[in-house]
């Protein structure tokens, strides 16, 4: 475990913290950080709300954190800590639980969850943001009690046991000269060890040390050396998750001094046992009872047991006293190097400077590597912060009032570094000031991201007031506004200030709100990205439509909608004027399609008067039947697209089906004597392409009414037509009369309709003509969709 949970470090590290026996500058120090916990995070704490997130542990590393099948629900210590920090942070937790180390970042990397803990390494830290320490923990080889192993030597040319997945493994797994053997818990692992499979286990010593003490092996192993290794426990997030990572450090910031934190780890780690036993102190004090009696006449035997007896107990209660204090000294480091806080104290009267261990390293240095200097640290500050520090203690010295101020320091690799410090003056009985005593916080870290979320919000805040559409930020719960930009004031006619007083219901019409909130809640389900044509309501009364598109986001824990309003008008009034114009050219369509098909009835009308004197010669008239026939198929095209909704195209199958009924009406042919079969696929044609390939079906038509059904013959029409994917249209005609003669040369023939249908298919429709006669004579066409610009 770690730094600041780590109670069994060392065999005397055996009793909860007990601050009665601390030193006066240490009780005072700790309160001092207590204090300024409470001050700095309390106004925070108050105004976060709970926000829903996923945390994600591992399903079987008891006891950190486990599933417990029983109760279906998470446990274990870092259940507990999230609890409490979830709590001070404003989150409102539910649990996943994965396997490994792995499949946890995985899921914090995929979104499936929003944060979970790991230990610190330089290659998780590419992937993922780490918040301030949970824990600090250590990593140590242990052996068995009796080995006489050779710690500066070790572990290299051993067999070493871990975790299966743990920290403990990839800080192993490099190591030349070491054969690793993987267990998939601490307590298989120290079986391991004892059992001879292995000669060293490596893992997290607090850990180790728990297994051994609820197993009661913990005289049977012991630790090798120093830890190999320090590892940071933290929670994780993703990269982009800022937001989170700044409330979770100050809510650790805190949490990890204060006593809820040491009663969970009491409460999964329990409380070590003390060196001194019951059993040993009687054990040894019989010892020494023995020797004296052997030693002494029996005569002294009463007086010698009662002094044995007092030494015996004073003794283990000045241990007890050591032991407390050093744990607490311990316990105060640990709090001190999570938080990154130090204590300090100047005796002013002697110019005496004393630091805590972790002030150490916030000013960059080795524990005990450099005396405490006054002088040393003022001439480390920035400029411009020296004045500041020096005018603050002048003015704490004079008015005897506490002083707290940020400054700039230079570590002592050259960095630079923003401190935060807190300091009280002590006065003696005469009034004059004796000691100074205080704290400092690095705050680098927070202080660049409080850069960062400056420089996001500038540029959240350019973009937004420089949009082009209205924006307007409203909470959901309420749908009160609470943000706008200067395009949606101008356009619904508010000041910015009148427009945050304002919410959802104020700016639409009263008759469409039911509707309006309708739309607002669908948008703040996500059900609904953009909503059209929505009625906005100006302070002047007066209504235009708007396109609103919306997004979900969280502002302050609260889910907030973001609406882009779009104004439509000038969109609306272009599409009524387009709507107008298309009106207007379909009404001069319609009309000019119907003078074309009255006109063409006219010529049929005059032809019908030219041709009565001549009904007498069959050649004649059969020559301006022919006439009629073509003119009645480009009239019946003009009179389709009369009658359709679409002015432009024409059903191909309806146009062919009235066109073959027209041609055995004209040739005086009943349906039962000839008939049609149409296999036609649903294709459209334009004007342009449906006037050739009519003048073409009219032709095969009328040769075979005039030559395969003459003189009443009974007989088939097949017309089947396709469209291909690629828009290629065929056409096949077929008859089942006689046929045209043996040999009959298609190619050389100059009949007038051969003529019309070669010149149409490959002149007019750019396309192909295919005739075959066996087993019957079918004429192919095929072409494509003619485009006129």
């Amino acid at each position: 475990m770690g730094r600041a949970a780590d109670f069994s470090h060392a065999p005397l590290k055996a009793s909860l913290l007990d601050f009665s026996f601390c030193k006066k500058t240490g009780r005072l120090s700790l309160i001092v950080i207590i204090v300024l916990f409470a001050s700095l995070s309390s106004s925070w704490a108050e105004s976060a709300s709970r926000q829903k997130k996923v945390a994600v542990i591992h399903c079987d590393y008891a006891p950190i954190s486990f599933w417990n099948k029983n109760t279906d629900k998470p446990e274990g210590f870092l259940i507990d800590i999230t609890n409490d920090i979830a709590g001070r942070a404003g989150l409102d937790v539910n649990y996943i639980c994965k396997p490994g180390w792995p499949e946890i970042i995985k899921a914090v990397e995929s979104g499936e969850a929003d944060f979970g803990a790991l230990m610190k390494s330089a290659e998780r830290e590419k992937m993922l943001l780490f918040s301030s320490p949970i824990e600090i923990s250590y990593l140590s080889f242990f052996a068995r009690s009796q080995s006489d192993m050779d710690a500066e030597k070790a572990p290299a040319g051993h067999t070493v046991g871990v975790v299966r997945g743990s920290m403990s493994f990839d800080q192993m797994k490099h190591r030349k000269n070491v054969r690793l053997l993987t267990y998939s818990s601490y307590q298989d692992g120290i079986f391991a060890l004892l059992a001879g499979e292995v000669s060293l286990f490596a893992g997290e010593e607090s850990m180790i040390l728990k297994r051994a003490r609820e197993t009661g092996l913990e005289n049977r192993i012991k630790k090798i050396g120093k830890s190999f290794a320090e590892k940071e426990r933290s929670f994780i997030m993703r990269k982009d998750d800022i937001q989170l990572l700044t409330l979770m450090n100050k809510a650790l910031q805190r949490f990890t001094s204060s006593p809820e934190y040491q009663s969970i780890y009491l409460k999964w780690y329990g409380k070590p046992a003390p060196y001194w036993s019951a059993e040993k102190i009687v054990s040894v004090g019989g010892l020494l009872l023995l020797t004296i009696v052997c030693i002494m006449a029996v005569w002294r035997y009463k007086s010698i047991s009662k002094i044995n007896k007092t030494l015996t107990q004073n003794i283990a209660e000045r241990k007890q006293m050591e032991y407390e204090l050093i744990n607490s000294k311990g316990h105060l480091d640990r709090a001190q190097k999570i938080a990154h806080v130090g204590n300090w104290e100047w005796d002013i009267k002697t110019n005496k400077v004393s630091w805590s261990d972790e002030l150490y390293r916030i000013y960059g240095y080795g524990p005990y590597e450099i005396a405490p200097d006054y002088d040393l640290i003022v001439k480390a500050m920035h400029p411009k912060s020296r004045e500041d520090f020096l005018a603050s203690i002048d003015a704490a010295l004079k008015r005897r009032s506490p002083f707290e101020m940020d400054y700039i320091f230079y570590r002592k690799s050259g960095t630079e570094a923003v401190l935060h410090t807190i300091g009280q003056v002590v006065y003696d009985d005469n009034g004059s000031p004796d000691h100074m005593f205080g704290i400092v916080q690095d705050i680098t870290e927070q202080k660049e991201t409080e850069k960062i979320l400056m420089e996001s919000e500038e540029k959240f805040r350019t973009i937004f007031n420089r949009a082009n559409d209205g924006i307007l930020i409203a909470k959901i719960a309420t749908k009160k506004f609470v943000e706008a930009n200067s395009v949606i004031c101008n356009m619904l006619g508010y000041t910015k200030a009148e427009m945050l007083s304002l919410g959802v219901d104020n700016i639409h019409p009263v008759h469409q709100l039911n509707n309006v909130r309708e739309v607002f809640e669908k948008q703040a389900r996500g059900e609904l990205r953009v909503a059209e044509d929505v009625p906005i309501l100006r302070k002047d009364g007066t209504v235009f439509y708007a396109d609103i598109s919306a997004a979900v986001i969280t502002l302050g824990g609260e889910n907030h909608a973001v609406g882009v309003l779009r104004d439509i008008t000038e969109r609306k009034q272009l599409e009524e004027q387009l709507r107008n114009t298309i009106a207007e050219r379909e009404t001069l369509l319609r009309e000019l399609y119907h003078r074309t098909k009255n006109n063409m009835n006219t010529i049929l009308s005059l032809i019908n008067l030219q041709i009565a004197p001549f009904l007498n010669d069959e050649n004649f008239v059969q020559m301006f039947n022919d006439i009629k026939s073509r003119i009645m198929t480009m009239s019946l095209v003009h009179e389709r697209l009369y009658k359709s909704k679409n002015l432009s195209n024409v059903n191909l199958k309806d146009y062919i089906d009235d066109l073959s009924n027209t041609l055995l009406i004209s040739y005086k042919r009943e349906s039962e004597k000839v008939s049609l079969s149409l296999d036609i696929d649903e294709i459209v044609l334009s004007i342009e392409t449906l006037t050739p390939c009519g003048l073409i079906i009219n032709e095969l038509i009328t040769n075979s009414l005039k030559y395969a059904f003459a003189d009443g013959r009974d007989g088939v029409i097949s017309i089947k037509g396709r469209s291909s994917p690629e828009g290629e249209i065929s056409i096949s005609y077929s008859d089942n009369g006689p046929g045209f003669p043996e040999g009959f040369d298609f190619s050389a023939a100059e009949t007038l309709g051969l003529r019309l249908i070669r010149g149409l298919t490959t002149g007019q429709l750019c396309g192909a003509l295919e005739i075959t006669t066996q087993p019957e004579t079918v004429f192919a066409i095929t072409f494509r969709e003619l485009h006129y610009e």
